[in-house]
């Protein structure tokens, strides 16, 4: 059996309209560096990130703690967006599409919930994967059996634990939930 972590980023210095890739606010750097020290008990395990800026940000301030290696994992990263929106319609096409199931999307969003929920049954010990909102939504909806996009709302900076078990995964507990606008 492995548990695996998967921590939301901190608070983003910039929404997802506004910034291609923003790292942390000051409160981001605070809410890494409280959940941080939450996890210190559990380790040193290995840590993964997503390649953007906010969750490598987040990230090191466990891998700093353990004095360990960040490795960077793409198949943890945020949703894609299709390359036809123009950066502004960004916000408005992820609203829309948070209300919806998995069944209603391009094959290309559905190749990638693929590979991240292959990518996690791969996991065969304890590990911390630092992630995105609708990342770990694919994650927890497999997990649970359900179809919708959105089964819950991680807050910034929490944790949630996911296990797997002979190739079964299963939510051993949700992070802390937040009313979550996309801006």
């Amino acid at each position: 059996m492995a548990n695996i972590y998967f921590v939301r980023h901190g608070e983003a210095s910039a929404t997802f309209a506004d910034h291609q890739d923003p790292g942390l606010s000051e409160l981001g750097r605070t809410q890494a560096e409280q959940t941080a020290r939450k996890l210190n008990k559990l380790g040193p395990l290995p840590v993964l990130s997503s390649p953007l800026l906010r969750t490598q940000e987040t990230a090191r301030c466990l891998t700093n703690l353990w004095n360990t290696t960040l490795k960077i994992d793409a198949r943890f990263s945020e949703i894609p967006t299709p390359a036809s929106l123009e950066f502004a319609e960004r916000s408005s096409w992820l609203n829309k599409i948070m209300n919806g199931s998995w069944m209603d999307l391009t094959n290309e969003l559905q190749s990638w919930r693929n590979t991240m929920i292959d990518a996690t049954l791969k996991f065969q010990g304890d590990c911390v994967v630092y992630s995105h909102f609708v990342a770990i939504n694919v994650v927890v909806g497999a997990a649970s059996g359900l179809s919708e996009l959105i089964s819950f709302r991680p807050t910034n900076a929490s944790i949630t634990c996911v296990s797997n078990t002979n190739n079964t995964l299963s939510v051993v507990y949700k992070g802390l939930e937040a009313t979550t606008k996309v801006n």
